[in-house]
């Protein structure tokens, strides 16, 4: 056997390997998952546990999740990946559109065609946007370390990246037209971008929403008696609050206005080397001492969780 011949019956069977290695790594991520591994584990979600425990990519993680969960729905795509006439690649292509009532079509053609044809084929029925918006700087030496960090660059300028429907882009059109309209001068994207996500974080961001009621509540204090205050404060309302024992009664708007104050509307979990969660989405609050073991809704006994983290906690708990 000659040193070309070798080579090719080595590669033969490094792709026999991989193909096997694949079916088992589907099989294990599935475990991870069923098991929760990632709360147990401290992580707020099966995506932060790939990125960051297992060092693996963001675009890897997005496949190999999207991939481990249609085939738990659909098992048939499980099996053609473990017989490997599908690749992983393939498999994450066509998971957007897979489903148990067209799986036969869209397994064949994930069997039979090359990837360039399963995108062409899925694009066509796919209704929304299938890649990730991107935001990016135009500039490639500077990055973002942390999305709650933002330092200011007079020179940087982003890219934002995005597919919208036809519908979406002539209200664009309507936007531009009323805030040049307003301006007496030409607004562009930008400008109204600008626009749009101020009014949009005036209106729902519950950390500037606290800010303000906090802000008006002072103003009223400051302006009404102090007999009228002391009265306001000793009301039935506020009292039959702490007259409940360990029944669960709804957190006071100005108490949940203060854990977004006090937490700056971001999840307090702190991991075990000592970082703080960054994510500002998504949020529950979370009483420390639990109700049921005697806690209340008073200020120190809440926090803000993440969803993910708020899971970690009752895993850990429980």
């Amino acid at each position: 056997m000659n040193h070309i011949q070798i080579l090719h019956e080595q590669a033969l069977e490094a792709a026999k390997n991989y193909r096997k290695f694949e079916s088992q790594l589907l099989v294990l991520l599935q475990n991870l998952d069923q098991h929760k591994v990632h709360y147990k584990m401290g992580y707020r979600s099966l995506f932060h546990y790939f990125t960051e425990a297992l060092k693996l990519s963001e675009s890897v993680s997005y496949m190999l999740i999207n991939v481990s969960r249609k085939a738990k729905e659909v098992p048939e795509l499980k099996h053609e990946i473990e017989k490997g006439s599908i690749t992983l690649s393939k498999a994450k292509k066509i998971t957007f559109v897979l489903n148990p009532d067209n799986k036969d079509e869209w397994l064949a053609l994930a069997k039979n065609s090359t990837q360039a044809k399963i995108e062409k084929e899925v694009a066509k029925v796919a209704v929304k946007e299938i890649s990730y918006p991107k935001l990016e700087y135009v500039n490639e030496s500077f990055e973002v370390a942390e999305k709650v960090v933002v330092k200011k660059r007079d020179h940087a300028r982003i890219q934002l990246q995005v597919g919208i429907s036809e519908e979406l882009m002539i209200r664009i059109r309507r936007a531009q037209d009323i805030l040049s309209q307003k301006r007496q001068s030409t607004a562009g994207l930008e400008s109204l971008l600008e626009e749009a996500i101020s009014l949009c974080l005036d209106k729902f961001d519950p950390v500037k929403i606290a800010e303000k009621r906090m802000s008006r509540k002072t103003i009223q204090e400051e302006s009404v008696p102090l007999r009228k205050v002391q009265k306001i404060s000793q009301s039935p309302r506020m009292t039959s609050m702490k007259s409940r024992g360990n029944a669960r009664v709804a957190i006071p708007a100005e108490v949940k206005h203060q854990i977004y104050l006090k937490t700056n509307g971001r999840c307090t979990y702190v991991d075990s080397v000592g970082h703080r969660c960054p994510e500002t989405r998504f949020l529950d609050i979370h009483h420390l001492q639990s109700v049921a073991k005697g806690g209340g809704n008073e200020l120190q006994n809440l926090t803000l969780l993440c969803k993910g983290h708020h899971k970690v906690i009752h895993q850990v708990g429980s």
